[in-house]
Order: structure tokens, then sequence, then C-alpha cells
């Protein structure tokens, strides 16, 4: 039997060939259309050089991504005289020398544009997405997203111009979109709720637990015990309904999933209520594959644990996940407090409406990367 190294190591090459192909696809496309447009001869060979380059540059900011590297080595041979901070500062700087290489894409400056987002740089973001709207004024998802941040920042007088621009340019979609703003928007203005005792058992056929990040060793640290216990709470309230447990990002060669399953089932849980979901990385990604689980066994009715600090995002990207699937379902949430007070946790900040709402447009269709990575 391999290892689990050994299986994360063809899971990583297997990957990245999956990756590389994706990249070769939409540039290729890309640079075809292109050349189609501009003349009817032969691409030329520096027109593929750079295409390579821009193809080499992405897929390293992917891989970053998500398997992050060597941060040193990176400086060393890569961006000479560049300090980077962390694996978000190489994805940056791969999209922003794709972007310098290939300046008439405004694909690589949306992946850039997601990618300041992401790092919470949000004041340099939106200049790129107002360059995008400038260059082609029907660019949808560039007025999309500056309609879902200005919503996020309430600015109201710059959201509804926005939304005048985006009917103008597809109404149905605008429309579509409109109510998943709406609906983001109810999620970050909802009571949180931290008591079991506050859910009822026709909201419970299923109990989605969110995974938090393990500690290097694989062990789990205390918001992880913190969900858990609500988790134990509700399963043993509402013993007929299912759980399902989601986290995917293995430490010590183990997953959150893993060992929430384990923690649960040492709890007097029996392991066949338990689905183990253990592929995800991120909020979005739990959401993903959860809703699959769900709708897989017919359940349109989940309570989603996670944190306090969480769980409006998750319920938000829950809600917008499933619409996106067409699956009709419902979603409550309960818990764990990791605020001081109850009432602290029912307060919301400019920097969580912003990740609430980029998280919720990316589970209704607009990936960060589109193409690339949701």
């Amino acid at each position: 039997m391999k290892s689990f190294m050994e299986r994360k190591k063809n899971k990583v090459s297997n990957y990245a060939k999956t990756l590389w192909q994706q990249l070769l696809i939409r540039n290729i496309s890309l640079l075809i259309g292109l050349s189609l447009l501009v003349s009817p001869g032969i691409i030329g060979a520096a027109d593929w050089s750079t295409e390579k380059q821009v193809c080499n540059l992405q897929q390293t900011a992917i891989y970053w991504f998500w398997n992050g590297g060597d941060l040193k080595k990176a400086e060393k041979e890569f961006f000479k005289g560049i300090t980077l901070q962390g694996n978000m500062s190489v994805v940056e700087q791969c999209f922003l020398q794709a972007t310098l290489l290939a300046p008439e894409r405004t694909d690589l400056q949306f992946d850039l544009a997601s990618t300041l987002v992401l790092e919470n740089k949000l004041a340099e973001a939106l200049p790129l997405y107002n360059k995008m709207l400038i260059n082609d004024n029907r660019n949808f998802d560039a007025a999309l997203l500056l309609a879902a941040y200005d919503k996020a920042l309430q600015s109201n007088a710059d959201y509804t111009q926005m939304m005048q621009k985006l009917q103008a340019i597809d109404a149905l979609q605008a429309a579509l979109y409109q109510k998943t703003l709406d609906r983001t928007e109810t999620c970050l203005t909802m009571p949180v709720v931290v008591s079991p005792d506050n859910i009822n058992s026709g909201e419970a056929q299923a109990i989605v637990t969110l995974g938090y990040a393990l500690a290097d060793d694989g062990t789990m640290r205390p918001p992880l015990y913190g969900r858990l216990n609500v988790t134990l709470t509700l399963a043993k309230k509402f013993p007929n309904s299912k759980i399902i447990v989601s986290g995917g990002v293995p430490r010590g060669g183990v997953t959150e999933s893993f060992l929430m399953t384990e923690w649960l089932v040492s709890k007097g849980i029996d392991r066949n209520r338990i689905y183990i979901e253990d592929k995800s990385k991120d909020t979005v990604a739990n959401a993903n594959f959860s809703v699959e689980i769900l709708a897989k066994n017919n359940l349109t009715k989940a309570v989603i644990v996670s944190s306090a600090s969480h769980v409006r995002r998750a319920q938000a990207v829950f809600t917008e996940m499933a619409r996106s699937k067409g699956y009709s379902m419902t979603f409550k949430h309960c818990a764990f407090n990791d605020y001081s007070s109850t009432i602290e946790a029912q307060e919301v900040g400019t920097p969580e409406r912003i990740v609430v709402y980029r998280d919720s447009i990316r589970a209704a269709g607009l990936w960060a990367y589109p193409g690339l990575q949701q």
C-alpha cells in the first residue's frame, strides 16, 4: 500500500499535469483568437515564446497558491531584488510579471486583481477592475466585482451606478447576481446562533462541520475542538442527522476531516453517520464538495457548524453554491463562539464584509481565477 506521502506526491503530480493542460488550452485559445483578429498569417515564434512564459508563470502561481514552497529559493531564482512576504506574494509576483509580458490580456489583469483581494489589498485591486472596464465597457465580470465591493464597503451610490452598468451589459445576469448580493447581505445581518437549543429538528437533516487548520505536527487546535463540541451536542440532540466533516488540508500526515471523524467516534458517535469530505482547502471548496454529498444523499436541510467569526461567510457561500448547482437547499448555522461575548459575535466589520462578498461571488459562479481555480 502506498504511503500518505507517495499518494500526496502522485496527487500533486497529476494536479500539475492537469493544470498545465488547462493553461495551454486557455492561453493558446486566446492567442489563436487574437491572431485571427489581427492577421490571417501564422502566429510568430516570439508570440509562442511569450505565451509559454505566461503559461509557466500561471502554473507557478496556482501551484504556490495551494502548496507554497521555499520563499528564499523563490527570491533567489525567480524574483531577485524582491522580498517575498509569503506564498501569496509569489502568486502576486507571477501574475504581475504575466501582465507585463502580455499587457493586452484582461484575463491576466483579472487574475492579478483576484490575488490582491485574497491578500486583503482591495485598494490595489479596485483600480485594476476599473482599468478592465475602461478598456472594455462591456466587461461584465469587472463591473460585477466593482458592484460587489461597493456593496461590501456600503458605498450605496456607487453600487447603484454599477448595477445600472451591469443591467445595460446583460440585464438577465445582472438580475441574478443582484439576488446573490441581496442574499449575501441577509447572511451578514442575521444574528449569529451560538446555542444548539435554537436549532429545530426539521432544520437538521445533516450537520456540516467545517475544519480548521491543523498545527504543523498534525494536531487539532482549540477552534476545531470548539466546533466539534458544538457538533457533538447537535449530533446527540438529533440522533438521525447525518454528519459531514469537511476539511482536506494535510498536516503531519493527516487531514482535518480524518481527525474530526476519529474525535466524534471516540465520543460515541456512530461512524456510519459520518461522511468524510477530505478534498477541500478553503471555504468555497468546503461548500462545493459538501453540497454534492448532501445532494447525493437527498439531504436538503443542513446546519453548518463553524466559528462565530466564520459562520456568516460559510452560510452565504453554502447558499450560493447550492443555488449555482441547481439544488434546492436551506442552511442554518450553529457557531462555536470564538469572541469574548455573544454581543461581540454579532458585530460585522468591513474586512469581514469584503471577504464574505468575495467568496459569495466565487460560489455563485465567478471564479477567482477563471478556468483555473474557483
